[in-house]
């Protein structure tokens, strides 16, 4: 059975949705499209087309990410210099607390915590032992500058790239 451009361009706009609307993986999505009708050519081009509507679609989203996440900081650092000038204020002043009509602003002291002034001098029974972790850039430069790494080897994936 042939389809019509119309109805294979809307089975196509059917799964983007179903890709894109919700946050869940969608397992159903391949049999989705092996169901639409088309010539294996087509059938990926128009995969490829879903591919790159779908990683704009994760760009746009990154780039609002990070715009908020900026416009989060800026806030928050606003709010520290407020905060800080309040603190200033009352010390400044030598009051220990002010009652306002909606709000109490008072000085007290944070539970107690350490400040470390000479880590050598700490005893080793308060280190924390740390696991150590594999330099993967430099075990890749040598490598590459064919020296050996035991335990390691340099291996090459092929991977799909929509050009």
């Amino acid at each position: 059975m042939a389809f019509k451009l119309y109805e294979l361009t809307h089975q196509y706009q059917e799964l983007l949705e179903l890709i894109t609307e919700s946050e869940q993986d969608h397992p159903g999505f391949r049999d989705t499209l092996e169901a639409i009708e088309d010539a294996i050519e087509i059938k990926l081009e128009n995969t490829a087309k879903l591919i790159k509507t779908i990683e704009a679609e994760a760009k746009a989203l990154k780039f609002e990410e990070d715009r908020l996440k900026k416009r989060r900081q800026a806030l928050e650092n606003n709010a520290g210099r407020l905060k800080d000038y309040a603190e200033q204020s009352l010390i400044a002043t030598g009051k220990e607390r002010i009652k306002g009509q909606t709000f109490t602003l008072r000085l007290q002291y944070n539970p107690p915590s350490v400040q470390v002034i000479d880590e050598k001098l700490i005893p080793a029974n308060y280190l924390v032992e740390q696991q150590p972790s594999i330099d993967k850039k430099g075990i890749l430069e040598d490598l590459k500058n064919e020296i050996a790494v035991e335990g390691a080897t340099l291996q090459r994936v092929r991977s799909l790239r929509i050009v």
